[in-house]
């Protein structure tokens, strides 16, 4: 079956510029604060330090800096926290302890305690002394001050920082500089952005914000963008980018079963593909053929070559992981993404591009995030069933291999178990046998409250939005409130479960950006078909397969690059299996926000109303499509 969506076609590949053009983005790197001794390069921590013991006291300190530099070059953490506290002894010059406040940043920062880092670099001592630092070290204070505003959610302080030490920076540091502008800009809506663009006389800034504002209301036309964009000069990998926009393809295929028992799963990709093309077409852009093929009336490989014989220079699709695993066979004449990711270790054949919204995914970002909040020792909640599933698997697997541990497991096989499993795993009987016991030694009854183990700091549940709204009182009741808790976007149907949302209070979870934030795109979904909450993550993914795959390419050739998506941060690695970089959401008040929001700072308060509206988004995860 094949269904023609004709439509004009021109310069396909520059449907999407301005969504990749601003959030192209590059990975943040480390200032280093050059040793104070031109050989501390080539011998090792243990050298200086031996070096520095065998010197006079007041003649260690600079043995210990280089020694402190090298530590937190080749990310010898606990090493270089050792030296700091040993030069914290020293009597050290005003300058030299302005000097270490950096090392205590950078160590910070490496220890993920933004605020720390904060802390040291706003130090009044360091700041007076800042012009009589080397020029390496100031842009260092700038640098050190972005990445820590940014870790706290002040990314539009971190993107300022970045443009007042531009100036100062070599042309080898400026692409990074302009990478990470790009990157934090990136997590402001557009409403914040003119709100911000309103309120700054900074030229240089009042261009960043510009060309921020034409990649999220021009999405995907790069000559609109640049043209609106008239105070900021385009950074080198944007150029590139455009320069390779220069292909064409003139027709795309999309291959989705539009009837069968995903059809729901589908339709609602098609629709997402085709709301971001009329969205394109509204912004003046001219666009390529579509023809949209159901993947459930023919064979798959078969399908894609009839696309191809068609005319197709693209196809997107399909959207079940063992179709996909047939293309590993197969020799591909024209790009394929495919929006499913198949079991297969082998390398894909050329031209093979996986985009897949696999739950196993978020899992092991969310053992990432746990880390990244300094949490070391987890209990894991899930059902028996899910105890070896691959989502459970994937979190052991990463956070394992963060150093963290798995401080115990509550497994249920029910509704009706999940209180005993909890109570179990926290060791409440235990600690009721110990008051009963010293109730029999004193021969009386005594006012006895039982404990929870003190050996864990977090818990992850994986567990779906009625489990989840079990699991959290529960954890209140037996003495574990004050832990944090965190869970996938599962347990949110995307929408709000009103009242009942509010017994997920604080708990924490993975979401897409397309949920959490307010567009006037979704809105026309929501308007136009009332139904789309149900299958709304599945339209995100349609928004981003229509972003992607011009860029295909350009993302392969620009290697390290990410972009802004509906579903992510979305990034193209060494087998073209496109990986999502999730947020970070929280439950307040029965809504769902960003987490980690500094609601409360001065330059943060205008985020306050889109925040109060993300819980009107929509969607299920559905199993179906994974199997």
């Amino acid at each position: 079956m094949k269904i023609d969506y004709a439509h004009a076609h021109h310069n396909l590949c520059r449907t999407i510029g301005a969504l990749l053009t601003l959030a192209l983005l590059g990975c943040s790197s480390t200032p280093s604060v050059p040793p104070t001794h031109a050989e501390a390069a080539n011998n090792n921590v243990q050298q200086l330090l031996d070096k520095a013991h065998a010197s006079a006291i007041d003649a260690r300190a600079p043995y210990l800096f280089d020694a402190a530099a090298l530590a937190l070059q080749t990310k010898q953490t606990q090493t270089a926290e050792q030296i700091l506290r040993e030069i914290d002894t020293l009597k050290l010059t005003t300058l030299q302890r302005a000097r270490s406040k950096l090392f205590i940043a950078r160590l910070a920062l490496q220890q993920n305690k933004p605020e720390q880092a904060l802390n040291a670099l706003q130090d009044r001592q360091l700041l007076q002394l800042l012009d009589q630092l080397t020029a390496t070290e100031q842009t260092d204070v700038s640098s050190l001050r972005a990445q820590a505003l940014y870790a706290t959610g002040k990314y539009f302080a971190s993107a300022q920082e970045r443009v007042f030490v531009e100036p100062l920076l070599s042309d080898a540091q400026l692409q990074s500089n302009h990478d990470e502008i790009r990157r934090a800009l990136t997590n402001l809506s557009a409403a914040e952005l003119q709100r911000y663009r309103d309120k700054t006389n900074n030229e240089p800034m009042r261009g960043w914000l510009d060309l921020a504002i034409a990649a999220k209301e021009n999405r995907g036309n790069i000559q609109m963008t640049t043209t609106t964009a008239t105070n900021q000069t385009l950074p080198a990998d944007v150029i590139a980018f455009n320069g390779v926009a220069a292909e064409q393809p003139k027709q795309i295929a999309l291959l989705l079963p539009l009837s069968g028992k995903l059809a729901g799963f589908g339709e609602a990709v098609r629709d997402g593909f085709f709301a971001a093309w009329y969205e394109a077409q509204r912004q003046g852009e001219q666009l390529s053929d579509v023809r949209v093929y159901d993947s459930d009336s023919a064979g798959i490989v078969q399908l894609y070559q009839q696309a191809v014989d068609e005319g197709a220079n693209v196809v997107i699709g399909p959207l079940e992981k063992l179709q996909v695993a047939q293309f590993y066979t197969q020799t591909l004449p024209v790009p394929l993404l495919a929006l499913n990711r198949a079991d297969n270790a082998q390398a894909p054949p050329t031209n093979l591009y996986q985009f897949s919204l696999a739950p196993e995914d978020e899992t092991a970002q969310l053992a990432e995030l746990i880390a990244k909040d300094n949490r070391r020792n987890v209990l894991v909640i899930a059902s028996e069933d899910e105890a070896h599933s691959r989502e459970t698997q994937a979190f052991q697997q990463r956070w394992q291999s963060l150093g963290g541990n798995i401080a115990g497991t509550a497994l249920y096989r029910d509704q009706q178990s999940l209180s005993t499993a909890i109570r179990g795993a926290l060791n409440i009987p235990r600690s009721e046998a110990r008051g009963k016991e010293i109730e029999n030694i004193l021969n009386r009854n005594i006012e006895f409250t039982p404990h929870r183990r003190r050996d864990i700091d977090s818990v992850f549940m994986l567990a779906k939005p009625a489990q989840a709204r079990s699991i959290k009182p529960l954890l209140n009741f037996y003495y574990a409130g004050d832990l944090a808790v965190y869970s996938t976007s599962r347990i949110y149907n995307g929408y709000g479960g009103g009242a009942l949302d509010r017994d997920l209070e604080k708990v924490r979870f993975t979401e897409m950006p397309w949920v959490l934030q307010q567009s006037s795109l979704k809105q026309q979904i929501l308007t136009a078909q009332p139904n789309a909450k149900i299958y709304l993550r599945l339209y995100a993914m349609g928004i981003d397969s229509f972003n992607l795959y011009p860029r295909l390419h350009q993302l392969e050739a620009l290697n390290g690059k990410r972009v802004a998506g509906q579903t992510g941060t979305l990034a193209l690695d060494a087998q073209h299996i496109v990986q999502r970089e999730l947020l970070l959401a929280e439950m307040r008040n029965g809504a769902a926000v960003p987490y980690g929001n500094p609601m409360n700072n001065t330059d943060d308060n205008s985020r306050r109303d889109e925040n109060n509206s993300a819980r009107e988004s929509a969607g299920v995860w559905q199993e179906q499509i994974q199997n």
